[in-house]
C-alpha cells in the first residue's frame, strides 16, 4: 500500500516474508524470481504445551503434547532449536528443553494468511509417571513411583495412577500399602524382576490394567488385600 505522500508501507495485521528461504515457488506459487518477499495478512494461533512431558523415545506431537488452538484446520510446519542454536525441522524426541517454531500459509476466503508462533518445551526424564489430582510427577524406577503414591491420600474413587512410560526393571519386591488405591498402567510397556522376590506385594488395592494392550509383566505377585488385573500378560 501507499500512503497520501506516495510512500510504501505494510497495512496492519499484514507482514512481510522472505519466502526465497522457504522453498520460493514450491511454498508459494505466486512467487517471482527477483521479489523475495512476500506480504500475508497474520493469522492468530495459541500452542499450549503440556505442564509435564516425559521422553518415550518418540518425537513429541500435536495434540498429545502440546494444543493448538485458534487456527483450525491448520497444518503447521514444525522446527526447534536449544539455546541460540539453529532450527532443526520436525519436533524434538530427546531429553531437553526447547524453542519450538510453528509456521503456516493458508488460503482462506481467497486471502493468503501467514500463522506463526514459537513456544517453550521441555521433556524431562523419567521411565514412571504418577498423576494424583491433576497433577503429573515423573520417575526414575517403579520403585520411587510406587513409595511416592504410598503416600498419597488416595481413596477408591480417587486412585493415583502409575504409568510405564518405558521399559523397567525391578530387583526387589514393590509392596503397595495397605489402605491404598492405585492403578498400575503398562502403557504398553514391559516390567520385569531380575531378583529372586515377588515383583509386588499388594496390601492394599491395585489395579493393573494396558492402555496399549501389549504390555507385559515379568515376575510374580503376592496378594494380601485386592488385585484385579485387566491388562498385561
Amino acid at each position: 500500500l501507499k500512503d497520501e505522500s506516495n510512500i510504501s508501507y505494510i497495512a496492519e495485521n499484514y507482514a512481510a516474508h522472505d519466502i526465497s528461504v522457504l522453498g520460493g515457488a514450491e511454498f508459494d506459487s505466486a512467487y517471482k524470481d527477483g521479489f523475495p518477499y512476500a506480504v500475508y495478512q497474520i493469522g492468530t494461533v495459541t500452542i499450549t504445551p503440556n505442564a509435564s512431558i516425559f521422553y518415550d523415545g518418540s518425537p513429541v506431537a500435536e495434540g498429545e503434547d502440546f494444543i493448538v488452538s485458534g487456527a483450525d484446520g491448520v497444518e503447521f510446519n514444525y522446527s526447534y532449536k536449544t539455546g541460540d542454536g539453529e532450527y532443526i525441522d520436525g519436533l524434538p524426541t530427546e531429553i531437553g528443553v526447547y524453542t519450538i517454531k510453528a509456521d503456516c500459509l493458508k488460503t482462506e476466503d481467497g486471502k493468503k494468511i501467514w500463522y506463526e508462533t514459537t513456544f517453550d518445551l521441555t521433556i524431562s526424564d523419567a521411565a514412571v509417571t504418577v498423576t494424583f489430582d491433576g497433577e503429573v510427577t515423573g520417575y526414575l524406577s517403579l520403585g520411587e513411583a510406587f513409595a511416592y503414591a504410598n503416600g498419597l491420600d488416595t481413596a477408591s474413587d480417587n486412585c493415583a495412577v502409575i504409568d510405564l512410560v518405558r521399559d523397567v526393571e525391578v530387583d526387589s519386591v514393590i509392596t503397595i500399602s495397605s489402605g491404598k488405591h492405585l492403578t498400575l498402567d503398562l502403557n504398553g510397556y514391559a516390567i520385569t524382576m531380575t531378583g529372586n522376590d515377588s515383583l509386588l506385594s499388594v496390601e492394599g488395592e491395585l489395579l493393573l490394567t494396558d492402555s496399549k494392550t501389549s504390555g507385559t509383566v515379568m515376575g510374580s505377585v503376592s496378594v494380601y488385600g485386592s488385585f484385579t488385573m485387566e491388562g498385561g500378560y
